[in-house]
């Protein structure tokens, strides 16, 4: 599970949930504002959400060549 504000904020999950929180990098679709990071990963613990970490999505990135030939 991803969340990347209090609306996505889970209200009730199965034990063992586990999920990130989802931050902005850059190309402003999803995911909350990096300062806003730590408040939501409280909120999700303390709806039973165990925060294994953030995550970002850099579409503006998708399709660039690499030296590897990508």
């Amino acid at each position: 599970m991803a969340v990347d504000s209090g609306r996505s904020s889970p209200q009730r999950l199965p034990r063992g949930s586990r999920g990130v929180i989802d931050v902005n990098v850059g190309l402003p679709r999803c995911g909350c504002r990096p300062e806003d990071a730590g408040r939501l990963a409280d909120r999700a613990r303390r709806q039973g959400l165990t925060v294994r970490g953030v995550m970002g999505y850099e579409g503006h990135i998708v399709g660039l060549r690499t030296d590897r030939g990508g």
